[in-house]
């Protein structure tokens, strides 16, 4: 059942921030029309896209609606997936009753689970399921298939267990309880690869002789443990080899009378803005939903997805250094591959559903490589040999251009999920995501890796010289010579990722993302010598090109961000259709502070929309192929609406509009300090190329 109600009629409901899960957190705590338009109209200038769209409307419209259906609990596109980083894992699946599970162990204490939370974890206000942890009358059933290295679903100590998690008085605030789901299983159909279940949750009791009664009224969780025959939970120790499993969930029914929620969804129609995700913050969430989700709020055309740098390698167990490493080459006969099994399966599902909703794909992989598992002999260092790291913990290090085993590496990463693309119906569009030589937060350059050293002697006669921080004065002539070197190398680094992903699929389209700020900004300093080779990034070297200015969008400077199109247009000569500009996004408060320290996201998020969306507004002038909104996760913690027939001047945050910075007259509340109050455009705006 269905309805439509009025956005003003509908309070959102609160969104939670995602838990991160591990091994002792999980115990402790189509649209018909749009089928019809085909493939080449979806694909056709924004602009011409946006002036149907608001022919096609009612201008005066004041709000947009929300769908509500009542449908039965435990939709099986919301059920998520974690673990330890050891563990690589994966939930798909595009089947309204049943997903699959893939996940690979590496330790024997690796446990992953899927899971069902009964508030949707840090999802969109108005794409959320209606929270309900009130779990009696209603019965939930489903089969349940295994296959791979797990063991029987009725092995008395590694069988399989669902576990309940209760809000409750307690000193942690919650307390589980586990459901050995052989007991809860049909006998008759019940094998050691297969169970039918049936969870009364009135009468339902825990624990293995089921003799401990739990309460239903408040469950904050339930999930499926998800581990191999290794297991050990007082071990860490690396398994001999790594051990795969997989786990079918098929047939999911929820009857009784408290057996239905409701649920929310939106129709929003086609604008001109496009979505970015990455991998490394929705690995956990079913590819398909989010698809769906980005469909439903407008979102067509081009996706700019980043691959992550910390969940789509594979990685064994190097006895001399004590850690998983990546795969170091083709001759390390350990691997079948450079991506998981997993990632490449939820990657494989991701390009799929995109593909049935008519989008097309940009994957971006970038220099970056998460430090628990990178080869550390392929890193940039300083002066004094300290690695390019940055301000995660762990932290992720650069590859250096200089290493032909690191780039390498990074070409077979680049091909194997070209491939991926390729495979699923797709032209492969492959993103260089913001190659650099990186500048350490003691901005110290990392520039001195030992073979960055010997090639440039090599190839000079000269020593590289010291160069003691961003800002250092490289007016010698020596410390020019090196900074252009490294520019031509790191330029170089970019063209031969394309030559090789276009050696493979002829096809594919390769461009790179270069960051504005850091490189042409007041404080950029040898940055923007060495990390702007204009020469290599210049049309018609790349087959297109994007830019992304955010620091300069959180503070208002409007003039410096319209640089991301003017750059890419009039110093590197692309045609406007062949630009992409990521709009920018709202940082949380960690990372807004590292740019402005009085930075507050409640109070100053809604700034940086209105400054982001009166960018996007200013930039349509260009005409550029697409503009983007960083990211999935920040429109999805915000509640972000862009309806067409606003054409970027307005926008909703959750249940309230906001005029978009291009005027100071028009903003809803107090503008950023020292924003301009209408930003004058820099010369030369592109002209209008409609197709004919």
């Amino acid at each position: 059942m269905s309805e439509i109600i009025s956005k003003s009629e509908w309070s959102p409901i609160r969104l939670l921030e995602k838990n991160e899960l591990a091994l002792g957190g999980i115990n402790g705590n189509m649209n018909e029309q749009a089928k019809a338009l085909g493939n080449r109209t979806l694909f056709l200038k924004d602009q011409i896209t946006e002036i149907s769209n608001y022919l096609g409307q009612d201008s005066t419209q004041e709000a947009f609606h929300i769908i509500e259906s009542t449908i039965p609990r435990f939709s099986a596109d919301c059920w998520t997936i974690d673990g330890p980083r050891s563990m690589s894992f994966c939930l798909v699946g595009e089947a309204e009753d049943a997903f699959d599970v893939y996940f690979t162990s590496r330790r024997q204490n690796d446990f992953a689970a899927a899971i069902f939370f009964s508030e949707d974890q840090a999802m969109h206000p108005y794409l959320a399921y209606e929270t309900k942890g009130d779990f009696r009358n209603c019965t939930l059933s489903f089969s349940i298939d295994t296959s791979g290295d797990v063991p029987a679903i009725d092995n008395e100590h590694l069988g399989l267990v669902m576990t309940i998690i209760v809000n409750d008085d307690s000193e942690t605030g919650q307390s589980p309880y586990y459901l050995r789901l052989a007991n809860l299983a049909d006998p008759v159909t019940l094998t050691a690869t297969h169970a039918d279940i049936t969870i009364d949750w009135n009468t339902v009791v825990s624990g293995y002789e089921q003799n401990i009664p739990f309460p239903k009224e408040d469950i904050h969780r339930i999930f499926i443990g998800c581990l191999t025959h290794g297991f050990n939970a007082e071990l860490s120790d690396p398994l001999e080899r790594p051990q795969q499993g997989e786990l079918h969930v098929s047939k999911i029914r929820c009857t009784g009378s408290n057996s239905t929620y409701k649920r929310k969804s939106l129709s929003i129609p086609q604008h001109t803005l496009g979505m970015c995700t990455g991998y490394d913050d929705s690995y956990n969430v079913n590819p398909a939903r989010l698809i769906k989700n980005c469909y439903d709020l407008g979102y067509r055309g081009f996706i700019n997805h980043y691959c992550g740098m910390s969940h789509f390698y594979d990685s064994r167990w190097d006895i001399e250094q004590q850690r998983f490493i990546v795969r170091r080459g083709p001759g390390d006969d350990q691997f079948d591959s450079y991506l998981n099994r997993e990632a490449t399966i939820w990657h494989t599902h991701f390009a799929r559903a995109a593909h049935k909703h008519f989008m097309k794909m940009i994957f971006s992989i970038s220099y970056e490589i998460y430090s628990e598992a990178a080869e550390l002999s392929w890193t940039q260092r300083d002066w004094d040999n300290n690695y390019a790291y940055t301000g995660y913990e762990p932290p992720s290090y650069l590859l250096s251009p200089c290493i032909p085993e690191a780039m390498n590496w990074l070409q077979q990463v680049f091909i194997e999920f070209a491939g991926i693309l390729n495979n699923e119906g797709h032209t492969p569009y492959m993103q260089v995501g913001e190659p650099w030589w990186w500048i350490n937060p003691n901005d110290k350059p990392c520039i001195y890796d030992y073979p960055t050293k010997v090639k440039f002697n090599n190839e000079t006669g000269l020593y590289a010289p010291e160069i003691a921080d961003r800002m250092s004065d490289v007016s010698g002539a020596t410390e020019q010579e090196y900074l252009l070197f490294l520019q031509e190398e790191l330029g170089n680094s970019v063209r031969r990722i394309r030559a090789v992903v276009r050696d493979y699929y002829p096809k594919a389209q390769v461009s790179t993302l270069f960051f504005l700020p850091s490189i042409l900004g007041e404080g950029s300093g040898i940055a923007s010598i060495m990390n702007y080779p204009i020469e290599h990034y210049r049309y018609p070297n790349l087959d297109f090109i994007q830019t992304e200015t955010y620091d300069w969008l959180i503070v208002g400077e409007f003039n410096k961000a319209l640089r991301g199109f003017t750059s890419a247009i009039d110093e590197l000569g692309y045609p406007a259709d062949l630009v992409h500009y990521l709009a920018g996004f709202v940082p949380d408060n960690f990372l807004g502070k590292l740019v402005n320290p009085e930075y507050d996201l409640i109070n100053d998020g809604p700034k940086v929309w209105q400054a982001i969306m009166g960018s996007a507004y200013l930039g349509k002038e260009y005409n550029v192929a697409k503009q983007y909104i960083w990211a999935y996760n920040q429109i999805m913690r915000d509640g972000l609406v862009v309806l067409p027939e606003d054409t970027l001047k307005r926008f909703w945050l959750a249940d309230k509009a906001y005029m978009s910075q291009t005027r100071q007259s028009e903003i809803t509340g107090t503008p950023i300090p020292g924003l301009p109050v209408n930003p004058t455009r820099p010369p030369k705006p592109e002209t209008p190329n409609y197709p004919a």
